[in-house]
């Protein structure tokens, strides 16, 4: 097992996944599971859409930002990991909840 203390966000989740079985669930409005990831699961996902925001064009380290609004969490989070690995900014806008 790797003993080297994490730095980043990226490299925390990363050493998470190779060491946790648990898992991150995703509910709805009524508190009931949606969906569910492995912290696997949550990496593997969030380097493939780091992978598709560069592939189309967007530069990581911080040059440009991904603004985006959306209703569920869980795609919140996974734009938000795929962002940190893609070493972009994320701006989420506020959706009107009233």
């Amino acid at each position: 097992m790797d003993t080297t203390e994490p730095t980043t966000i990226t490299e925390l989740l990363t050493q998470r996944a190779g060491i946790s079985s648990s898992f991150l669930h995703f509910l709805d409005d009524s508190g009931d599971v949606t969906s569910s990831f492995t912290f696997f699961e949550l990496t593997e996902s969030a380097k493939r859409i780091a992978k598709a925001l560069l592939s189309s064009g967007l530069r990581g380290g911080g040059t440009d930002i991904v603004v985006t609004k959306f209703n569920d969490q869980r795609t919140h989070i996974l734009l938000f990991w795929g962002c940190a690995f893609g070493l972009s900014v994320l701006c989420v806008l506020l959706t009107n909840t009233c």
